[in-house]
């Protein structure tokens, strides 16, 4: 069982026996996408000693960069984030961390226009995708979680358990195709699609 999060409030969580099949897993972003569109959320600081406490608690961890927002200097924000989860959690401590890139139902867009008039995640080129959901094209995509991987693997190696959140079966080949000889394995949970 996954608790997936935002939140740094896990005391409760902390008063009573872990178990082996529960994951506490954080959702992360950058400083400025959590400042600006996370609003009422734990800030990225809070989240990760969060984690900390979880661990020392006993229980397993993972994180989910999902979703991945694409905007000038994003390389260099997520990068840093990477550095603060491994500046204080060691990577065998990492259950798994799911890579998704931003996506949405066409309902959702006035919703969210209207709810968020100052958000800025729409700058973007979006294409409606195969499941109806708009996504970034296809080769942005890429270029996101080929990044993601090399800025990932010079803390996880091989041993990394990394997967593609709600993605299509073509990335999905793209990427295990270009990263099979690498030093970073992507965990590939549909089988169906090989």
């Amino acid at each position: 069982m996954e608790l997936k999060t935002k939140t740094d409030n896990i005391e409760k969580l902390l008063q009573i026996k872990t178990q082996p099949n529960v994951i506490l897993s954080w959702s992360l972003n950058t400083e400025k996408i959590i400042e600006r569109e996370e609003k009422g959320a734990a800030s990225l600081e809070a989240r990760l000693k969060a984690a900390v406490k979880a661990i020392n608690h006993g229980y397993r961890v993972g994180f989910h960069f999902d979703p991945v927002i694409y905007y000038p200097g994003w390389e260099q924000e997520y990068q840093q984030v990477i550095n603060k989860i491994f500046a204080q959690i060691p990577a065998e401590a990492v259950t798994w961390i799911s890579l998704g890139t931003l996506r949405f139902p066409v309902a959702w867009l006035n919703t969210i226009r209207r709810r968020f008039p100052e958000g800025n995640l729409f700058e973007q080129e979006f294409i409606k995708s195969g499941d109806g959901k708009y996504r970034y094209p296809r080769f942005l995509r890429l270029k996101i979680y080929e990044r993601m991987l090399e800025l990932l693997s010079d803390y996880l190696k091989t041993e990394a358990k990394i997967y593609l959140c709600m993605e299509t079966a073509a990335v999905w080949k793209n990427l295990l195709e270009k990263n099979k000889r690498g030093r970073l394995s992507i965990a590939f949970p549909f089988p169906w699609l090989n």
